[in-house]
């Protein structure tokens, strides 16, 4: 059994979770996922979806209280609960608390084997201080002891969230290392760029995803003169405040689309001459990956997460301060574009395939190498 990740958002480790439990499918085993609505467009026909129409706190709201935060988590444990019993292994989408609770009831209650996914450590990520961080920091600590009691199998896809669990107590023998896939279930289209231009995010409307690095991009691309378009795709807590800032500033270039389907999501990379992904922090970098797949040249912060995509990106600063002079250079340059593009399209067969990494994590799920950490630690 899968418990899936934030309900109302859908991430890139709600992606892992859902392929692995498409391949646990194909060999026979029994799977449910427990998630938000949302959950259901990715999901295939032949795996059955439990949905729990619940959205956390932090993303219904900036507004966080410790009460509605504990009662989302109580809720989603007493939904799980039945499915807990019934199955052999549970599997946390990602190491935060609304799934790792869940997953340690297992543990106490029916002896059941718990596996999940660490893209990245939150308390290593030098979050600015704030009421959010610090809840998400403290919540992390707790996630993280649980796992450790449990003696849970876990996941990392990067060295930096292997160092970082190991620094906070896990046993080497518990870790594994795993990767994350591109290829969406949707025909991808061949790359054909608009005209005139087009620039793309997609995203959380969050700070840490460098939605002011946009704006301000926006800002710079009016001062020149450039009838360079840019579409923002995604939602969160600031869009409000994003929608006000545009239209106060009459940035008419600059437009905030909210969610899309899967299909409209791909026809606006193929559209697209440049990706744009100014977060300062990510444990996959999924929006990127699937830029690259789509044949579109992506401008990034040099983080971690971005490894393994070797010499493909053009990298700006990690903070962020060289970001909009990269993607203008690029951008309004038509052959520093088309060189960048047939990079990304060459390299995109480098990319790894989902079919290749289930089968490896589902090796490491075989239920008797698992037993021995059936029963949590005392």
């Amino acid at each position: 059994m899968l418990i899936l990740g934030q309900a109302g958002a859908v991430s890139g480790g709600d992606v892992h979770a859902i392929r692995l439990a498409e391949g646990w499918r194909r060999r026979g085993a029994s799977v449910a996922l427990i998630g938000s609505p949302d959950l259901v467009r990715f999901v295939a026909p032949d795996v059955s979806s439990i949905v729990v129409p619940l959205s956390t706190p932090f993303d219904a709201s900036m507004r966080v209280n410790a009460f509605a935060l504990a009662a989302g988590v109580a809720w989603r444990g007493v939904i799980a609960l039945p499915e807990l019993r019934r199955r052999d292994i549970v599997v946390a989408g990602s190491h935060l608390i609304f799934d790792v609770v869940p997953a340690s009831l297992a543990a106490l209650l029916f002896r059941k084997p718990v596996a999940t996914y660490v893209y990245h450590v939150i308390g290593d990520m030098h979050r600015p201080r704030s009421l959010r961080s610090t809840l998400a920091t403290s919540l992390e600590t707790v996630s993280f002891a649980l796992l450790r009691w449990t003696r849970a199998t876990v996941f990392y896809d990067n060295d930096e969230a292997r160092a970082g669990l190991l620094r906070r107590g896990f046993r080497s023998e518990r870790l594994h290392p795993t990767e994350n896939a591109y290829d969406p279930v949707v025909t991808v289209p061949a790359h054909a760029p608009a005209a005139p231009r087009r620039l793309l995010f997609i995203g959380r409307l969050v700070e840490q995803k460098g939605v002011w690095d946009i704006v301000a991009l926006a800002r710079a691309l009016r001062e020149r003169g450039s009838d360079v378009e840019i579409d923002v795709v995604g939602d969160g807590p600031l869009r409000e405040q994003l929608e006000q800032v545009i239209a106060a500033e009459q940035l008419d270039r600059l437009h905030v689309l909210g969610f899309v389907s899967e299909q409209e999501k791909w026809r606006l990379l193929s559209t697209s001459s440049l990706f744009l992904a100014p977060s300062r922090e990510e444990g996959w970098g999924i929006a990127v990956g699937e830029a690259l797949l789509a044949g579109v040249p992506v401008v990034a912060l040099d983080l971690p997460a971005y490894s393994h995509f070797r010499t493909t990106l053009e990298r700006a600063h990690a903070d962020g301060s060289d970001f909009v002079e990269r993607v203008i250079a690029i951008a309004l340059d038509e052959s520093e574009l088309a060189e960048r593009a047939e990079v990304a399209r060459r390299d995109r067969d480098l990319l790894p395939r989902w079919a290749t990494i289930v089968d490896d994590d589902l090796g490491v799920l075989d239920p008797p190498r698992l037993e021995m950490a059936a029963s949590p630690s005392v």
